[in-house]
Parts: structure tokens; sequence; C-alpha cells
């Protein structure tokens, strides 16, 4: 919450000139028209926007292992109260930035290599240009495939208490063959989280009195778009949770039965 606050402030107050400066200097630069003057203290707001963003990041993985650590403790049957699960995501917070850096190096890679090939087939001219399209679907594809296979880094980082680079490795081999159960799953869960987003925020942001393009209606947008951004948090959390129990059991691995105990995992065929 603290966090979205920041974030939702630094936005009312600097934010919005900032993003409405870059709008108004794309529409000059389309139309060959002079640059308008920066708003004051530019390079300061982009600071401060750059830090909120940050501060925001680190917060929504800590808020998501939180849910994590909730929803594997009440599953087990056991309880866990909100400071103490903010405490252990704390705890693990270098491993579960560090995942996702792993993540991020991973797809800017991919970006990098595909972007420099599509963009050496385009200067080829003729055929080619076909070739280069391809290739950037490749690499939409292949951006995909590893945020699939990566999506449960968080939860084997909590559960297992596993470090960042470990609980890469760990998704990525749960996932493995159940790529598209595990992306039907986020995709629901996704038309979930903007289901929430509209009918809490959507609504009132149509309905509000308040003059367009006003201060006041900024700031009302903002403050209800964060309140449906915490409202619809922990649904991926707690979906993301259960599936990690899922592929564990496909994969032969012992899992929390719901109350307390364990049971057997899904018995793997003899490989020849």
């Amino acid at each position: 919450m603290p966090a979205y606050l920041i974030r939702y402030a630094v936005d009312a107050t600097v934010g919005n000139p900032i993003y409405e400066w870059f709008s108004q200097a794309g529409r000059a630069t389309q139309l060959g028209l002079p640059q308008p003057p920066r708003p004051p203290d530019f390079e300061i707001a982009l600071l401060a926007i750059a830090l909120a963003t940050m501060v925001q990041f680190v917060a929504s993985l800590v808020a998501t292992a939180a849910v994590v650590a909730i929803t594997d403790r009440v599953y087990r049957g056991a309880a866990l109260g909100a400071r103490a699960s903010v405490r252990l995501a704390l705890e693990r917070v270098l491993s579960l930035v560090g995942a996702q850096l792993l993540m991020f190096v991973a797809v800017l890679v991919v970006l990098m290599i595909g972007v420099l090939l599509a963009a050496t087939f385009f200067l080829g001219g003729g055929p080619l240009v076909f070739v280069g399209l391809v290739v950037l679907v490749g690499v939409v594809a292949t951006i995909l495939f590893i945020t699939v296979r990566s999506t449960l880094m968080s939860v084997t980082i909590i559960v297992d208490g596993v470090g960042g680079p470990e609980g890469f490795r760990r998704s990525w081999r749960l996932v493995a063959d159940h790529g598209w159960r595990v992306l039907g799953y986020l995709v629901l869960v996704g038309l979930a989280e903007v289901l929430v987003t509209v009918v809490v925020a959507g609504l009132p942001v149509a309905l509000t009195p308040l003059p367009p393009n006003s201060t006041a209606q900024a700031t009302f947008t903002t403050a209800i778009y964060g309140v449906a951004a915490i409202l619809a948090a922990p649904v991926a959390p707690i979906v993301l949770t259960l599936i990690y129990y899922d592929l564990r059991w496909r994969h032969g691995e012992t899992v929390p039965a719901p109350g307390g105990g364990e049971v057997a995992g899904l018995a793997q065929p003899e490989r020849r």
C-alpha cells in the first residue's frame, strides 16, 4: 500500500505534466512543429518517476511473495499473519529481484539478437523483408516462452526457500511440458484482473462529474485505479501457488494436501 501511494502521489504531482509533455512532444514531432517547452524541474521529475517505479516494482514482488506465503500456509491448514508474511517476503527480496533480473536478461538478449537479425533482413529488401517479419514473430514467441517458463519463480523462491537462480531453474523445469496449460491459466487470471479493474475503477472513472483533463480528475482516476490494482493483486499469486502444487504433483513430487498432510505425486512412466 505505501508503495502504491508513493507512486500515485508522484504521478499526481510531477508525473502528469511529464506524461502530457511527452504526448505533446510526440505530436509535435509527427507534425514537424517546434517542441513544447519542458515542464519546470524536468530532470528532477524524471528521477522521481524512476525512483517511484523502482519502489513499486520491488513492493509488488514483496506483496506477491507475501500472498504466496499466506496461501501456502493456509493451504497446509496453518495460519500466517500479514506482518509475518511481509517479513518473510522481505527476507527473500534479494532472491526475488535476482530471479526477475535473470528473466529480464534472457528476454533482453533474445530481443537484441532478434531485432538485429530482423533489421539486417529488412535492409536486404525484397523477399528478405518477409524473413525479417518471421524473425520478429519468432522473437515475440520466444519472449512469451521465456515468460511462461519463469512464471513460478516467486512461488518456488518462497515455498521451496531457494535462491534466485535456482528459483528460475526450478520454475523452468516445472513448467516444462505444461506450457500451454500455464499460459491458459495466465490468460484467465489476466481476464479476471481486467474484470475487477473495469468494475472497480472503469465505471467510477467514466461516471465521475469532475472536469475532464483537470488535476482533480487525474487525481481521482489515479486513486481509483490504485484501489482496483490493490484488490486485483492477490488473484495471480493465489492461482500461481495452486498451479505450483499441481505441476509438482504432475512431476511426481510429494505435495501438501489441503488442510494438512501430504499427497504422493503422480507416478511417472518408465523411460526406456
